[in-house]
């Protein structure tokens, strides 16, 4: 993975694994209306689950992981920790997802080393500022 990985016309390779399917198409929207003002292209790729999301990433990986901290089956702490031990993708930039309301979720986010948290409802400039912690360009639009 490569911070600059867009910087050159390729779109950034970015895996929305969040469990809702209108939450990932939102997410998706979102992200693109961040990057559009940098002048970056987003290749989304969206799992419903930590399962998907680890076969997705080791196929494809991606530049960026935008992971919900409350996935069915695996969640996105242990996905992240997944990212971590796997060869290739243990430098994989992680933004955490919660919902606004969980007043544990930065400490969680925190502790499964994601780069920034993100909560819903997804606001532009919020993406746009954790996509620069995660090293994506250099400071936020």
């Amino acid at each position: 993975m490569t911070a600059d990985a867009g910087a050159h016309g390729a779109p950034l390779r970015i895996l929305i694994v969040l469990p809702s399917p209108p939450l990932r198409v939102l997410a998706a929207a979102a992200l693109r209306a961040a990057l559009a003002r940098t002048g970056r292209d987003v290749r989304p790729t969206e799992a419903g689950s930590g399962l998907d999301a680890l076969w997705l990433a080791a196929r494809t990986p991606p530049d960026l992981a935008v992971v919900a901290l409350d996935l069915p089956i695996l969640s996105g702490d242990e996905l992240v920790a997944l990212f971590r031990a796997r060869p290739g993708l243990g430098d994989l930039p992680v933004v955490a997802v919660a919902p606004a309301s969980d007043p544990e979720a930065p400490r969680r986010a925190a502790a499964a080393g994601a780069a920034a948290l993100l909560t819903t409802p997804f606001d532009v400039e919020a993406i746009a500022a954790a996509f620069a912690a995660a090293g994506l360009f250099g400071s936020a639009p």
